[in-house]
């Protein structure tokens, strides 16, 4: 049976993950930083099993010569991380399309971006993307950044009044305008794990 099906998998720091499933392909659709996953054949049927290890990053894929059965993801980093793996069989040379999913989408109230800078959103490892909208009731742009800093010198992006930003930062966003009553609304899209 050709297609590939969505494994989400919570990956704390410095673990491992074992999935059972049978595929040549496997793509890694989302994560954090780069992981490592093997795959081994162990159905043998008299042949040697192959195994493959690679470290892969976000919308890397693996197509292997044999089926699989049993596919490990390690996370070597020092942070917790969720990864979405599509796995299973054919030759996927395109992306696979997006599929119907069960991430959360979390909104915030409006927040209000002083001179100095305001935190617009905190850090979220589990934030696939952050979607800011500047009020169209605003009267100057509105700067994002990673810091605040940068959003009060104007080194980030700039928002006009009624502009939307579809951004994946898992980060801290800040955002500074010239006007302290300009606010941006934030809505969340995140793994649900």
């Amino acid at each position: 049976m050709s297609g590939l099906a969505a494994y989400k998998r919570f990956l704390p720091a410095g673990a491992s993950q074992e999935i059972g499933v049978r595929g040549t392909t496997l793509v890694l659709r989302e994560c954090l930083a780069a992981v490592t996953v093997s795959t081994v054949e162990n159905q043998t049927s008299g042949k040697a099993g192959g195994r493959y290890t690679l470290v892969l990053r976000r919308g890397e894929k693996i197509f292997t010569p044999q089926e699989f059965d049993q596919v490990t993801v390690h996370n070597e980093t020092a942070v917790d991380q969720h990864v979405e793996l599509l796995i299973g069989s054919g030759d996927y040379v395109q992306p696979p399309p997006d599929i119907a999913s069960a991430d959360l989408f979390v909104g915030h109230a409006p927040v209000a971006c002083v001179g100095a800078g305001s935190m617009i959103v905190d850090e979220n490892p589990t934030r696939k993307r952050a979607i800011i909208k500047a009020s169209a009731a605003n009267t100057d742009t509105i700067f994002v950044a990673g810091t605040q800093a940068d959003a009060a010198a104007g080194n980030g992006f700039g928002l006009g009044p009624g502009e939307v930003y579809p951004g994946e930062a898992r980060g801290q966003l800040w955002g500074a305008s010239a006007t302290a009553t300009d606010t941006v609304s934030i809505l969340e899209e995140v793994f649900n794990a």
